[in-house]
């Protein structure tokens, strides 16, 4: 297996370009969590052997439900049995969005357990009966619809990420880097326990910096003129018929249009 933390970053510590698509639910707008993360990262750089990691923006603040494809990652068992593996990234980003038309989920009440923390991550688990049975019921549509099965897919760990460890640590850096983590583990448990999902996504993303909403990048239109505009205003019957795969795709459509006028 291809070790993917050398491919996505550089050897100072800054992203690579790392394009693929996944499925997850975006956290950075939950002000609770948001707070505790920044107390997290701030202990992380009085480290020293921060120079170690990178610390994930906060724009990227993610849990991923199901990990879907990676440019970078041509495996046969880290690929969809649909797809050849030589086919082209925005193909494949245009099938999952065909096949996962589902998404966005936006009324979800998923509750995740904190239990600890990680190296790079907060480690979480469905605090509920209720909450488990609905991920496994997320995770088996996509898995059957996108055809992506992964060997860990039966014990994945549910996490998110606040840095990704690049280089090793030593014996001693482990050592006093243990005590930091029961500390921000405390942390967690007092600020925030469960952590709720209200929303999950078919993302696609370029790098570890942003995971977008693929309805988000494809209708990302900017109306630079009134003649686009008029031409716009026109085609909005023949867009809104051909393109039925995504529920939120008629709002953002809608919201740009009235913010155009």
């Amino acid at each position: 297996m291809k070790n993917l933390t050398k491919i996505k970053f550089k050897e100072n510590g800054e992203f690579n370009h790392f394009p693929g698509n996944t499925v997850v639910a975006n956290l950075y707008t939950k002000p609770d969590l948001m707070e505790v993360v920044d107390i997290i990262q701030a202990r992380y750089r009085e480290l020293p052997f921060i120079d170690k990691f990178t610390l994930t923006p906060r724009d990227s603040i993610h849990m991923t439900v199901i990990e879907l494809l990676c440019h970078e990652n041509r495996e046969p068992e880290f690929w969809s049995s649909h797809l050849p593996l030589d086919t082209p990234l925005q193909e494949i980003h245009d099938y999952f969005a065909k096949q996962l038309e589902i998404f966005p989920l936006l009324n979800e009440e998923i509750h995740m357990r904190v239990t600890e923390m990680g190296n790079q991550n907060i480690l979480v688990e469905p605090a509920d009966e209720k909450s488990a049975k609905r991920l496994e019921e997320i995770r088996t549509y996509v898995s059957e619809k996108a055809g992506v099965r992964f060997p860990n897919h039966d014990r994945y760990q549910f996490h998110i990420s606040i840095g990704y460890l690049r280089v090793p640590l030593t014996e001693e850096e482990n050592e006093e880097f243990t005590k930091v983590k029961k500390e921000l583990t405390k942390v967690l448990l007092e600020k925030v326990p469960v952590i709720t999902v209200n929303r999950i996504d078919y993302t696609v993303f370029e790098d570890m910096r942003r995971f977008v909403p693929y309805c988000e990048k494809v209708w990302k239109i900017k109306i630079t003129n009134k003649k686009t505009k008029r031409r716009f205003q026109h085609e909005k019957i023949e867009i809104f018929k051909n393109f039925t795969s995504c529920r939120a795709c008629s709002y953002n459509i809608s919201c740009m249009l009235r913010r155009s006028k």
